[in-house]
């Protein structure tokens, strides 16, 4: 997925749907590996109602990486595809075990998006380190675009 969005040559969701449902359709199994199970896995997305992401810690956020949206995003996206109907998207947030909960991604986005890109004393931070620091926040910006 991550390939595709970054390309810029898809012109739907639905492009992008395929995409994850062309790369996630394989099967594995004890005798099984890798075997393409595409109508299988169309008839699955179907029932799909919500996609969940665990955020477990601090040490990085739904912006460090384009896991977030590469997997979640294009599993969402492909349910939705699939079932002709939208579907939540969720965090289950248990970054504090004593007190776990569940927020929709556009709230954990928010969340981030307040602490780092606009957090004034973050990109201070960011400056102090140079090109890394630049590095780190433009890594951001495109994994928030992703």
């Amino acid at each position: 997925m991550n390939h595709a969005i970054n390309s810029s040559i898809w012109k739907s969701d639905d492009e992008l749907a395929e995409v994850f449902i062309n790369w996630g359709c394989h099967a594995y199994e004890k005798n099984i590996y890798g075997v393409k199970a595409e109508k299988e896995f169309r008839s699955c997305l179907k029932l799909v109602e919500v996609t969940v992401r665990n955020q477990y810690t601090d040490e990085w956020d739904i912006l460090d990486d384009d896991c977030p949206y590469a997997y979640q995003g294009g599993l969402t996206l492909a349910v939705e595809k699939e079932s002709k109907r939208k579907v939540r998207t969720l965090i289950s947030d248990t970054r504090n075990p004593e007190m776990p909960k569940v927020v929709d991604a556009s709230e954990e986005v928010d969340r981030v998006v307040r602490n780092t890109l606009f957090n004034p004393k973050w990109i201070e931070g960011m400056k102090k380190h140079g090109y890394k620091g630049t590095s780190d926040l433009m890594k951001k910006m495109v994994n928030l675009f992703g």
